[in-house]
């Protein structure tokens, strides 16, 4: 697929707008909700580790970690199962209950993890949280993500 070429403005953009781009109208209204809940959970303020399961009890959705100066996303994940959601989620990265946890990517130091700060786009669709989290992995490339 090619999109017009434009002076400015990101790929996306260019996708989304291009008149020449020969993506199924389905296709582009779906891959344009997605950078749009994309955009909401970097735009949402973001909340230390250390308390973040608290704000976030049994509620599913999609998060993603930044490091402690929140200049750079580091992990994004999601809410697997309905048990939990993101809160138990946050709490397993910084008890190590999991593979892919916090604590284990910065040296085992729980104080450590704690500094690191969250945001959580509430998303109550499975699918949809899949697909969220796939894009944001795969647009931001966190390298905690593997």
């Amino acid at each position: 697929m090619r999109a017009a070429k434009q002076e400015s403005g990101n790929y996306f953009e260019t996708i989304m707008t291009s008149k020449t781009s020969t993506m199924k109208h389905g296709n582009q209204l779906r891959i344009g909700q997605v950078l749009t809940q994309l955009e909401s959970l970097l735009s949402l303020k973001p909340v230390r580790m250390k308390e973040a399961f608290k704000h976030y009890p049994n509620r599913q959705g999609v998060y993603a970690i930044s490091d402690p100066e929140d200049s750079e996303i580091v992990y994004v994940g999601m809410s697997v199962k309905a048990v939990g959601g993101v809160g138990q989620r946050l709490l397993d990265h910084l008890k190590n209950k999991e593979k892919a946890v916090l604590k284990s990517m910065v040296g085992g130091d729980r104080k450590e993890a704690e500094r690191y700060f969250v945001r959580v786009f509430e998303l109550d669709d499975y699918i949809s949280r899949r697909n969220l989290e796939a894009f944001a992995t795969s647009t931001l490339s966190p390298k905690y993500n593997k």
